[in-house]
C-alpha cells in the first residue's frame, strides 16, 4: 500500500497483484514449514519413504524461493510498489 498525499487528503494506493503474489508466498511459506517440521519429527527407516520426505520437501522448498522471486521482481518493476520501497 502506498501513501498518496494531496494537500489534506491521503489516498492508500494498492497494488492487488503484489498482494497476490504474497499470499502465493504466504501459502508456499505454510507447505514448507509444515513438510519441515514433518520430516524433523519422524524419522523414516525406510529409504522409499526417506527419498519420498526428501523429494517432497525439495519440491515445497523450490515453490517456496520461486514464490519469493516473483515478489521480488514485481516490486522492481511495478510502478505502484516500485514507488513503495524507493528511498525518500
Amino acid at each position: 500500500m502506498v501513501d498518496v498525499n494531496s494537500k489534506s487528503i491521503t489516498v492508500h494506493v494498492v497494488c492487488y497483484q503484489y498482494m497476490r503474489l504474497c499470499q502465493h508466498y504466504e501459502a508456499a511459506l505454510r507447505r514448507w514449514e509444515q513438510i519441515e517440521l514433518v520430516s524433523n519429527k519422524n524419522g523414516f527407516l525406510d529409504t522409499s519413504a526417506n527419498r519420498l520426505a526428501v523429494e517432497v520437501w525439495y519440491k515445497a522448498h523450490e515453490e517456496r524461493n520461486a514464490a519469493k522471486e516473483r515478489m521480488t521482481l514485481h516490486r522492481q518493476s511495478c510502478s505502484i510498489c516500485f514507488r513503495r520501497i524507493k528511498p525518500r
